[in-house]
């Protein structure tokens, strides 16, 4: 694969996770404003939040959050490729914990999807967000094989690039993933990760040569 063709995957897994983001923020905000998870204790307060919530939004995030997430798996076959050359066992490393966290990811997104769109269908009722509650944690398995495998890759990926067994200097180890979304966790934007995995993909684009 060509350097060229790698830097175009990164590009496309940059702009997938923008993409993502912006399907969080459809799940995330309503006319009542922004989602928080202490809005879950009490119906009156979540049944507010959810009042006047678009259902077409909601749909449209899952079925863009799919597209993003398939657009996001380019940039983990680019970096593995590219990771290859220098290390055929890391690079199989990235691509598998890559890829793994990229299909429970996948799954996670839709599932969060799917538990709003439910709720409001069903008249945003005490037994409604019992419910929902209650199939959310049933399914949350999909989030820790999500947040698992993409924690290997954020920590495998960051010792690959400061012990420096790539041709990039280790300053260039501050394009990844986890060390993004821990300065961006302060500020609790919506989508953290996806800004942080964006900004990984597009340094990175601009790095490898």
């Amino acid at each position: 694969m060509s350097v060229l063709t790698i830097r175009i995957l990164l590009l496309i897994a940059c702009a997938g996770h923008v993409l993502c983001r912006q399907c969080d923020s459809w799940l995330a905000y309503s006319p009542k404003g922004r989602f928080q998870f202490s809005d879950l204790k009490e119906n009156d307060t979540m049944a507010e939040f959810f009042d006047g919530m678009s259902l077409k939004n909601i749909i449209f995030s899952m079925l863009f959050g799919v597209l993003a997430m398939l657009m996001s798996t380019c940039g983990y076959i680019g970096l593995s490729e590219w990771i290859r050359q220098f290390s055929p066992g890391m690079g199989w490393l990235i691509l598998f914990s890559g890829m793994t966290a990229n299909i429970c990811g996948t799954a996670h997104h839709v599932l969060c999807g799917v538990v709003e769109w439910f709720y409001i269908q069903m008249n945003r009722t005490e037994k409604a967000r019992e419910m929902v509650l209650d199939f959310f944690r049933k399914t949350s398995i999909t989030m820790y094989a999500c947040y698992i495998p993409l924690m290997i890759f954020g920590i495998a990926f960051f010792i690959f690039i400061i012990t420096g067994k790539a041709d990039l200097p280790q300053w260039a180890s501050i394009f990844n993933c986890i060390p993004l979304f821990l300065i961006l966790m302060p500020f609790k934007f919506v989508g953290s990760g996806n800004i942080a995995n964006a900004v990984m993909f597009l340094g990175l684009f601009f790095l490898i040569s």
